[in-house]
């Protein structure tokens, strides 16, 4: 399996962003501004909730699958064919000694969401036939360029997600699958803010993009590759947000912690009255005009508050 890139600028750039990101997250947890458990577990539910709403061919209850999902999601992973037999046990509730099958029957790749009279077709999957051989390539080519670091690790995630779809091996549930171990693989190379930025609800707000850039990625897959680069820019630039946005939250919620009392308690006035003038919270708080004003200057700057307006006019409101 060959593969030649040609990266575009935006595409750079969003890697560039993402290592970023990734790294202050990493400080930022080292600073102990660690999201709760309870934060965790509800950025499960919402992966797997998107997750959901990516699939199609699946006939199990929405709660039993939800349930199946997010034990998959959980589960440790590495990257071998008996590591996604086990993954796909787990997400299909198969019994350990039950010898998975390959798809022996088409499957095209369908969206889930599009109404009636429209096709729900993204691609068509391969043969039958050539399952077997593509999908050892696949496994084969993805551990190989992750050992010999030619390419960065995420165009290679990449890659494996698109593949993994255009083979599509097992019966069902092969979109869940395509996104479970691509969370697993973002983790295993220090991408963990997906962990609490979940990549799946990323990509489900913006389905025609993320269903489009597929199908037009998957003309050359294979081939010469020359529409890769559609789907790059969206993964990336779902990546890229995800941990800008988790960043931004973790650090206001550290700077908020950091706060001093009186800052607290002209915030929790601003929750409760806002849009609230100075001279109110002055007068709520019994916390004289003047350390109100500077402290409403350090909370706008910090981007605790915005401040609307001017003069005796000006008002302040929680960002």
């Amino acid at each position: 399996m060959e593969f030649q890139l040609r990266p575009t600028l935006s595409m750079l750039r969003a890697i560039a962003s993402i290592e970023r990101s990734a790294g202050n997250w990493d400080r930022l947890a080292l600073n102990n501004a660690v999201t709760t458990e309870r934060a965790r577990s509800s950025a499960l539910q919402r992966c797997v909730n998107a997750t959901l709403a990516l699939e199609r061919t699946t006939s199990e209850p929405p709660e039993t699958l939800r349930r199946l999902l997010s034990a998959a999601y959980q589960c440790e992973f590495k990257l071998s064919l008996l590591d996604i037999q086990d993954l796909y046990r787990t997400l299909t509730a198969t019994s350990e000694d039950a010898e998975i099958p390959l798809r022996s029957g088409p499957q095209p790749f369908e969206r889930p969401d599009l109404a009636v009279g429209h096709s729900p077709l993204v691609f068509r999957t391969i043969s039958p036939f050539l399952i077997e051989q593509r999908f050892g390539d696949l496994l084969s080519w993805t551990e190989g360029e992750f050992e010999h670091d030619t390419l960065h690790p995420l165009m290679i995630i990449g890659v494996f997600h698109l593949c993994f779809l255009q083979i599509s091996p097992f019966p069902k549930l092969n979109h869940c699958m395509a996104l479970v171990v691509s969370k697993h693989l973002l983790v295993r190379f220090g991408y963990d803010f997906i962990e609490l930025a979940p990549l799946t609800s990323a990509l489900a707000t913006d389905k025609d993009r993320y269903f489009a850039a597929l199908r037009k990625a998957e003309k050359t897959a294979g081939g010469d590759w020359s529409t890769i680069n559609a789907w790059f820019e969206v993964f990336f630039g779902a990546l890229s947000s995800c941990a800008e946005m988790l960043v931004s939250r973790e650090a206001m919620n550290l700077d908020k912690r950091r706060l001093n009392q009186v800052q607290q308690r002209i915030i929790e006035i601003v929750k409760i009255h806002g849009p609230v003038s100075r001279d109110s919270i002055a007068q709520k708080s019994g916390i004289n005009v003047s350390t109100v004003k500077y402290n409403l200057g350090v909370l706008s700057k910090r981007g605790h508050l915005k401040r609307e307006g001017g003069g005796r006019a000006t008002s302040y409101t929680v960002n």
